[in-house]
């Protein structure tokens, strides 16, 4: 069997700021135990025929184990202990939230954020905890560089154990509205605010 060829610290643990690397490393240790299709959700559990059903057990179990190995132990990401049998999935719905797509810049923030806010809830309704930091910091990884000035004016200003997405998203939307407000006057092109 191929997972008995990968060792806990052949994958790179997930430690909250590496995600590109671990993802890799996840990614390709699941492959090479032929259980990256139960992980990323493609196959689903077979409701017949008891060697496939102990099949895709043994996949799913599998990719259980590189995920509780290579998380470290202080990201208590899921509420869940890792038997559930949605624990990858729910793992799935998170990175959509942590990995998401940059905001562009050619399109209203309000609507991206209330994009990015449903993955969010999503995240939460499949069982992660998100605390208000962990948010914040979510929502500063995808912000747009035009809005690097007031992010770090937010950051400057504010306690990082307190720091709230609200806080984050209320910054963005009041500099895209100044933004918008000096365009219109003929101020300043909103391409550089």
């Amino acid at each position: 069997m191929f997972s008995s060829l990968i060792k806990a610290d052949m994958i790179t643990t997930f430690t909250g700021s590496n995600y590109a690397e671990w993802n890799i490393s996840f990614k390709s240790a699941c492959r090479i135990a032929h259980c990256w299709g139960v992980v990323a959700g493609t196959t689903t559990k077979p409701t017949t025929r008891a060697a496939k059903i102990a099949a895709w057990e043994t996949n799913n179990d599998q990719g259980l184990g590189f995920l509780g190995v290579s998380v470290a132990p202080h990201l208590a990401l899921l509420k869940a202990d890792y038997k559930k049998p949605n624990a990858l999935r729910t793992l799935n719905i998170f990175k959509k939230f942590y990995a998401g797509s940059k905001l562009q810049a050619n399109k209203p923030l309000c609507a991206q954020l209330n994009k990015l806010l449903a993955l969010k809830q999503d995240a939460v309704n499949a069982g992660v905890m998100i605390s208000n930091q962990y948010e914040a910091f979510a929502l500063l990884w995808v912000t747009l560089l035009q809005y690097s000035n007031v992010i770090t004016l937010v950051l400057q200003s504010k306690d990082i154990t307190t720091i709230t997405g609200k806080q984050i998203i209320d910054a963005l939307l009041q500099e895209e509205s100044l933004c918008t407000t000096s365009a219109v006057a003929g101020d300043t092109p909103p391409f550089l605010c």
